[in-house]
């Protein structure tokens, strides 16, 4: 019998060879790293594991292994120390360094560009560094495999690199925002104003590569490159983010050869371009393009017919001519979702778009306001689009009539200027009948001091009783015109007045407006299992009027509002009105029901922040705990956010389940919007997970109560697809723990909502690393986009790590979990979304495999 080849004669098998993991010098070169942070030890919470006892460095806090390759992930962790070149030989070995938002100083080490030869991915972002891109990195063979950089938010200045060609090879993402103090405040020591001068054309034949681009929030004063539009050029790039920069125009006239084949989202807002837009930009498919508040000119090319482009944002510019009829011809604009076209310069009528078969089909925002268009509303017809409200259509158009049954009108009325839903604008102006013809004899009038006369020369005549009648009428025009003016500048000042005391009640609810020195200390009763505090925002406004006549009018609102419901009629300042909005009246919720709970050290009890507020701890009506959330004012400020929200807003409504978060109510007018929601005492699930605390990860592993986590939130995505709600930002921010530890999916509807008035990439930055391929390229996305992201917070659970895009770390059965579990996170993430299971599939795999789940 034949012994196997590989067995030596002795009959033992050699001792396997070390992982790098295991190799004494990855382990010296990381207590060398951690040497030079001065607070090491004592931020890190003594580090476990970080000694020179031996052992593999795999059970180290803060770093991970799969499959033999290492990461360091020290984000969001205060660290005092500076960038150290011998870094590049201590972390040698590893395929990811996340270093951001730590505090780190210096600059970038020239030496980790040839030191740190197997990095896969560095995020140096959110902290001091001061320095210019060096040299060094740019050079051949700089970081071989490096795929993103990310160096957000410091203090870099310089020019862009011009990248050799062997410089970071593969390179897909570069983040390079926001230097220069340019988002953090103008209080930069460093003097920085973050990267000047040209946007380099190479990059368009060196890094092919690239996918995503962030050059935002510098002091860029190029033009775009024509060159990236060349044939062949950037093949990947799918999202390009060169906005509040001051680049010149012209524009380059992409479109006009096959580059930029991928590009779908384009920003390009707050410049200084005085460019027009290419005609040739028609044969690009992108999807998100924002070219808001960047001096645009010209007219809108009547070539454009995307059926692509889901949002364009041209508002806040210089754009003059016609809205073009072509724009609604059928087949055209099919994807289109929001339109924003206010504050420019477009004349003339509206067009008949919504008319046309399968033309502006999908729309469902537009602003036009703050133009100089005229006319009535066009007739959109039963084949219209699927626009619901218009916002403001009338402020500065002299649009009138009435518009589509279909449609209804955002309008401020009254002396207040508060927002309504009305169906009819200003009258439109009768058809004068033309004037009487004058006799053959009859000579040309000449007027003279306010008096008509005959022109010189003439033999005619006009009676005193006439030229007095025409004095007269003259007068009067006179003295009507001016009265006008008078009322029409004093409603004005009326309004603003009005709009201003309104803005100051509201906005008070907000903490960051709060005076700590008037605010309310009575407690909770002695049943609140917290100890805190709560503001009362109305009082303190009272306290701080200094007009007598708006702090009664503000006493009077205050009287009204504490009427019951039924006693009063339909607020002003809110467009939750029944008889505006044809909606009920049970769940809105005014400010003045929500007290904001302070912490014992007068803190306001912040639960959470994100992409678009932050989330409080409150109480309705004295009693009840909830969480309020506080969209930001640029959420609430932009176009059609009352409207959407509006129509929107039943989502979260209806969706009454076990597992998902319980709506209590909302509230949405012109200065605030906020809905509030059932309080969960233990906070969001990825919280919990990487607050590096050793008693909740061995609690939430995937055999404790892990399982049990993953399974209800599965049943919440049952409900909700069930109901054919799709939420599009499933992630484990999004996932709230009660106090008993039972799970519930959180903000549904809300990424509709807020997906359709704000810009995608903001929404990205946020949500990147759990969001399913088809919803990152703007495709549509279905049920199965869920369950990719719910395969993220899978592995999250699992593994107990935080999973970065395209470096997800699956788990290791079954010590982690069992095989079948693993499995199941890669089939939730599979590319193609045919290919995933469904919430049923997911339920019954872990039910099969855990009954006490």
């Amino acid at each position: 019998m034949l012994l196997p080849a590989l067995v030596p004669c002795s009959g033992q098998a050699p001792a396997p060879a070390p992982g790098p993991e295991d190799q004494p010098d990855i382990r010296a070169g990381l207590l060398h790293f951690a040497d030079n942070i001065t607070n090491f030890q004592a931020e890190a919470q003594a580090a476990a594991g970080w000694s020179d006892r031996g052992g593999s460095v795999c059970t180290w806090r803060y770093i991970n292994c799969t499959n033999g390759s290492l990461s360091l992930d020290l984000s969001s962790t205060s660290l005092s120390g500076t960038l150290q070149p011998s870094w590049g030989q201590d972390l040698a070995a590893f395929a990811s360094l996340d270093l951001s938002n730590t505090g780190l100083q210096g600059t970038l080490p020239d030496a980790w560009a040839q030191a740190m030869t197997r990095l896969q991915s560095l995020n140096l972002s959110g902290n001091y560094i001061t320095s210019s891109f060096p040299a060094s990195w740019a050079a051949a063979n700089a970081f071989p495999y490096l795929e993103t950089l990310k160096l957000s938010g410091n203090y870099l200045s310089g020019s862009l690199p011009e990248l050799d060609g062997t410089a970071m090879p593969g390179l897909q993402t570069l983040e390079l925002s926001s230097n220069g103090g340019k988002s953090q405040g103008s209080n930069s020591a460093s003097g920085s104003t973050g990267f000047q001068g040209t946007i380099p054309a190479s990059w368009s034949t060196t890094h092919a590569s690239l996918v995503s681009l962030a050059l935002d929030n510098n002091d860029l004063t190029s033009t775009l490159p024509s060159e990236w539009g060349f044939d062949g050029a950037l093949p990947n790039l799918t999202y390009l983010n060169v906005s509040s920069n001051n680049l010149r125009g012209p524009l380059p006239s992409w479109g006009s050869e096959s580059g930029l084949q991928q590009l779908r989202h384009f920003i390009f807002s707050n410049n200084a371009l005085s460019a027009t837009l290419p005609a040739s930009w028609a044969n690009m498919y992108i999807y998100n393009v924002d070219g808001s508040n960047a001096k645009l000119t010209g007219s809108l090319p009547t070539s454009w017919n995307h059926t692509g482009v889901r949002w364009l944002y041209l508002y806040n510019n210089q754009i003059s001519g016609t809205l073009p009829a072509e724009w609604g011809q059928a087949g055209k604009w099919t994807g289109l979702w929001v339109l924003q076209l206010q504050s420019n310069r477009l004349t003339g009528t509206i067009p008949n778009w919504g008319y046309q078969t399968n033309g502006m089909q999908n729309l469902s925002s537009l602003r036009l306001d703050s133009n100089k268009l005229i006319g009535s509303f066009p007739n959109w017809g039963p084949n219209g689009t699927s626009l619901r409200y218009l916002q403001e259509v009338g402020v500065d158009n002299t649009i009138c009539g009435t518009v589509p049954s279909n449609l209804k009108v955002l309008t401020p009325v009254g002396s207040n200027g508060n927002l309504v839903t009305t169906q009819t604008l200003t009258d439109c102006p009768k058809a004068q009948s033309a004037p009487a013809p004058q006799p053959a004899s009859a000579s040309p009038a000449v007027v003279q001091n306010g008096v008509t006369s005959p022109a010189s020369g003439s033999s005619g005549s006009l009676s005193s009783g006439a030229i007095a009648g025409i004095v007269i009428g003259v007068v009067a025009a006179i003295s009507v015109a001016i009265l006008a003016a008078v009322v029409y500048r004093r409603r004005r000042r009326s309004q603003q007045q009005a709009r201003q005391a309104e803005k100051q009640i509201e906005t008070s609810l907000i903490p960051s407006s709060l005076s700590s020195a008037s605010a309310d200390k009575s407690g909770l009763s002695s049943g609140t299992r917290d100890s805190m505090q709560l503001s009362s925002p109305l009082a303190i406004f009272l306290n701080h009027s200094t007009s007598p006549s708006t702090s009664s009018s503000l006493r009077a609102e205050l009287h009204s509002s504490r009427q019951p419901a039924h006693a009063r009629g339909p607020s002003a300042g809110s467009l939750f009105s029944a008889a505006e909005a044809g909606l009920q009246l049970d769940w809105k919720v005014e400010p003045l029901r929500i007290k904001i709970c302070q912490k014992p050290n007068g803190s306001y009890w912040l639960l959470g922040a994100g992409a678009y507020g932050q989330v409080y701890k409150a109480v309705m009506d004295g009693v009840n705990e909830v969480a309020i959330k506080l969209l930001k004012p640029e959420t609430t400020n932009t176009p059609s956010a009352i409207s959407n929200f509006i129509a929107e807003i039943e989502i979260l409504r209806a969706a009454r389940d076990d597992h998902v978060v319980a709506f209590r109510g909302a509230w949405a007018n012109e200065d605030i919007m906020y809905y509030v929601c059932e309080y969960c005492q233990n906070g969001d699930l990825y919280t919990a997970l990487f607050q590096r605390d050793d008693y909740l990860m061995e609690e939430l592993s995937w055999y404790r109560r892990g399982k049990s986590i993953a399974l209800q939130v599965a049943k919440g995505l049952f409900y909700l697809h069930a109901n054919n709600i799709v939420h599009l930002d499933v992630k484990s921010p999004n996932i709230l723990l009660t106090k008993q530890w039972q799970a519930k999916i959180a903000d549904v509807g809300l990424a509709r909502i807020l997906l359709s008035q704000t810009h995608l990439s903001k929404m990205q930055h946020g949500t990147y690393n759990w969001q399913a391929p088809e919803t990152l390229m703007g495709t549509n996305s279905s049920f199965s986009a869920d369950i990719f992201s719910f395969g993220v917070v899978l592995l999250e659970i699992i593994t107990g790590r935080k999973q970065v895009r395209g470096q997800y770390l699956y788990p290791r059965a079954p010590e982690q979990c069992p095989e079948a579990i693993a499995e199941l996170a890669q089939q939730c993430m599979q590319p193609l979304a045919a290919d995933r299971p469904t919430a049923r599939d997911i339920i019954s795999t872990i039910q099969t495999l855990h009954p006490d789940a």
